[in-house]
């Protein structure tokens, strides 16, 4: 991390970082700076709010629930973050202040309290991205990648875009044919671009179905893509499948060889409860048609009780373990 130039105004000890005043305390600015500064940023990368829970999950190798417990709240009475809460249960949200001390701008710091459609988003992304089950060397790099992301002050969402980056590129690199289109490296290019502009790529498209593609792997010369769909109950369990229609459409847009499909895709499903997800299951074995899914290789529905947050009691600790995560994996049966 860059070494920052820190002076402040002697006439209202603001602080000035690289001959730019901060409306931010000096004293304030360097007590964050040396002892909390990744709290603020692993809060920033999952979209500005994090429960205590989460967070303590994801420090608890390097600390303990004592310490962040205190040092979470230390932030509050500095004000760079705010308790709120969803039900009994607390959550922290980044303030102005905050955003001042992580943009390094007074401009456009405000943050807003989240919609609970984005709560519950977010909160199922979280327990996903934390408690998915992975071996040790997987979950070892997984906490690599991600610390490194919030070092270098980044948010989830350009994860994501990075991920998806990623998946142009592979695409490039398998020389893929598009029905009627035969200069499909341009065609990709061109959607790099509009990715890196944020003018509205394919597979930005997902995010407004609340999914985004996490890997990919090539198997055979085809490229199959694991994408994940937050369910937070904006659909109703049986019109689920219209859901899945309008994910399969967006997927048709970035190859489609007529015969021959050289992209397929799978689904994960994360449901909010096992009530949930009972429900999705028993409603997409009925309604999954091949005829809706050409390119649909296999789909899972998760579960990681992230209506828990709405049950227990303030700051409580809920360890997860792999009897509270089900997972039901429902292959297609190829007619």
């Amino acid at each position: 991390m860059r070494k920052e130039d820190i002076s402040y105004d002697k006439d209202d000890l603001k602080v000035i970082v690289d001959d730019k005043k901060l409306d931010i305390n000096v004293l304030e600015y360097i007590e964050v700076k040396e002892k909390y500064d990744f709290y603020l940023r692993c809060i920033k990368y999952f979209n500005n709010f994090m429960t205590f829970e989460h967070l303590n999950w994801l420090l608890k190798d390097d600390l303990s629930r004592g310490k962040i417990f205190k040092d979470i709240n230390t932030l509050c009475d500095l004000s760079f973050l705010k308790k709120a809460f969803i039900g009994k249960n607390s959550y922290y949200l980044l303030t102005k202040k905050a955003n001042i001390y992580l943009n390094q701008k007074n401009e456009g710091g405000y943050i807003k309290n989240p919609s609970n459609r984005s709560m519950i988003n977010n909160l199922l992304i979280t327990d996903y991205i934390l408690f998915e089950s992975k071996d040790d060397d997987a979950a070892r790099e997984l906490s690599d990648n991600i610390y490194r992301e919030i070092l270098n002050n980044k948010k989830l969402n350009e994860s994501i875009n990075k991920s998806h980056l990623k998946i142009y590129e592979v695409m490039k690199s398998l020389k893929l044919v598009m029905n009627d289109i035969s200069d499909i490296k341009n065609v990709l290019e061109n959607q790099i671009k509009l990715l890196n502009e944020n003018e509205g790529d394919i597979l930005s498209k997902l995010k407004s179905k609340n999914a985004y593609i996490e890997s990919s792997e090539v198997i055979d010369g085809i490229l199959i893509l694991e994408i994940i769909v937050l369910d937070n109950e904006n659909y109703s369990t049986s019109k689920f499948k219209n859901l899945l229609i309008d994910i399969a459409k967006i997927i048709k847009e970035l190859y489609i060889t007529a015969y021959d499909p050289e992209v397929k895709y799978n689904i994960s499903i994360i449901a909010i409860d096992a009530i949930r997800k009972n429900e999705l299951e028993a409603s997409l074995s009925k309604k999954i048609e091949l005829k809706y899914f050409k390119y649909l290789n296999e789909y899972n529905v998760f579960t990681y009780d992230t209506m828990r947050f709405f049950r227990y009691k303030n700051d409580q600790i809920k360890t997860i373990d792999s009897s509270e995560i089900n997972v039901i994996e429902l292959a297609l049966k190829q007619g």
